[in-house]
């Protein structure tokens, strides 16, 4: 007779394994001890972990390999054009990207430059320069290995400068105007009578003349930035200056005597026809000028 040493249940010897809970069969009174029943078989923990760790490490590498021949695969990197001028004022410029790898990128620019990448291109912008010198940098553009650089050299000054009028005229109620300025410029200085008054705009100013009460007036806006200026000339109506709100002048050829001589030889004016005066032809007559 065979027996299950957990349960003691009791087989036939043909039986190896107890039906109910599955140890092994002994001889029926033998002894034996807890070591040699059976133990169920433990599965090891960190199987699929470790195979976790195994694809990672794999996919780094294949993924990083895969990078470095990416990122180095250019034979060759050309950049046009190679050098950049800029005014005063600042700008910008496209710049093409000719190379034969799969990415590249800027490796440096100068802090007074903003750079818009584009597939294979990319556009420069400068900033104004107000340091009053000239200065110079350089962009470079680096595709693995490979280093294309891009000059670039901004002006200290100002070289041009121009109004879009020479003149502006305003009625005696006054008014504001606007003048295109155009100069490589950026900080433009304007000199002008206490009457006038100007305002910077974007790509400008305006000019805003006061009311006047009294006579016509002239005088005028210069624009000035370093070694280059411009001048607009303003006019504004009010009373005449001529014949001072009176409509008349004088006859210059009489003085406002209206004739010649004493006596028996006066003789009347025959330029004013004795009248001493003379229509105002500046105001015709009205005493107020435009």
């Amino acid at each position: 007779m065979k027996e299950c040493p957990k349960c003691h249940a009791q087989y036939d010897d043909g039986m190896n394994f107890c039906t109910k809970d599955g140890c092994q069969l002994v001889d029926a009174g033998a002894t034996f001890t807890d070591e040699d029943a059976p133990r169920p078989k433990v599965k090891k923990k960190g199987g699929c972990l470790k195979k976790i760790v195994v694809a990672v490490v794999i996919a780094v590498v294949a993924l990083v390999a895969f990078y470095n021949y990416i990122m180095n695969a250019a034979s060759y990197l050309r950049a046009e054009p190679n050098q950049i001028g800029a005014v005063k004022a600042g700008g910008e410029c496209k710049v093409e990207v000719d190379y034969d790898g799969y990415v590249w990128f800027i490796n440096y620019k100068p802090d007074w430059v903003e750079i818009d990448e584009n597939e294979n291109d990319f556009t420069v912008r400068v900033s104004p320069n107000r340091t009053g010198q000239a200065r110079e940098g350089s962009i470079t553009i680096q595709s693995g290995k490979q280093l294309a650089q891009v000059a670039i050299r901004q002006m200290g000054y100002a070289t041009q400068m121009r109004a879009s009028e020479n003149s502006l005229n305003f009625s005696s109620s006054g008014g504001r105007k606007t003048l295109l300025i155009g100069t490589d410029g950026c900080g433009w200085e304007a000199q002008f009578p206490d009457w006038i008054s100007v305002r910077d705009e974007e790509d400008g100013a305006t000019i805003i003349c006061q009311r006047n009460t009294d006579e016509y007036r002239t005088g005028r806006v210069t624009f000035k930035e370093d070694n280059v200026s411009t001048t607009v000339y303003i006019t504004q109506g009010g009373i005449c200056n001529v014949c001072h709100g009176e409509g008349e002048v004088s006859c210059t050829s009489c003085l406002g005597t209206g004739g010649f001589g004493v006596g028996m030889f006066y003789s009347r004016c025959v330029w004013c026809g004795g009248a001493g005066k003379f229509r105002c032809s500046t105001c015709d007559g009205t005493g107020e000028r435009e």
